[in-house]
């Protein structure tokens, strides 16, 4: 009979422990992908930034650059005020080119140029928007800039995601 019942409390203990081990390691592993998410958001945010400062503030490496000379990309004539053959030369860009240039690593991007009503911007027959909006479960951050382009204010939006 005492073999028994120490059995039972054995087998009760075991079941608890197992239990509690259980949601442990389920909280572990949710804290951990929160974490690892939250780091890339953050990596993402600051690359973002970084990015669309250095399109919209400078000219680029050469000053005229085009597709074929190109040794840092640039699309300004002056801060915020954007040079319309630049952006249209950037959207004609083979996109990995354009990634690798931008120094983006894995991540991708979509980038747009859209007047205040919302209506993409068309400079000599090219609608001036690169890649593919992000759709499904990854880290998407947009960044959003007012430029000049041309005469009118613009929207300049960058979509970074991984």
């Amino acid at each position: 009979m005492r073999a028994q019942t120490l059995s039972m409390d054995f087998i009760t203990s075991v079941v608890v422990f197992a239990v509690v081990f259980a949601v442990i390691m389920f909280a572990w592993n949710y804290t951990v992908q929160k974490n690892a998410e939250k780091n890339t958001f953050k990596e993402l945010q600051n690359k973002g930034l970084v990015v669309s400062d250095v399109l919209i503030r400078v000219p680029g490496n050469p000053q005229n650059w085009n597709d074929d000379n190109v040794k840092s990309i640039g699309l300004a004539v002056r801060e915020n005020v954007l040079n319309k053959s630049k952006v249209k030369e950037f959207v004609l860009m083979d996109y990995g080119k354009a990634r690798a240039m931008l120094g983006l690593g894995n991540s991708d991007f979509y980038f747009r140029m859209e007047y205040l009503n919302g209506s993409l911007i068309e400079y000599e027959g090219v609608t001036l928007e690169k890649g593919v909006y992000p759709t499904g479960n990854t880290t998407i951050v947009p960044v959003e800039r007012t430029v000049l382009f041309g005469d009118r204010i613009a929207k300049f939006l960058l979509v970074l995601y991984s």
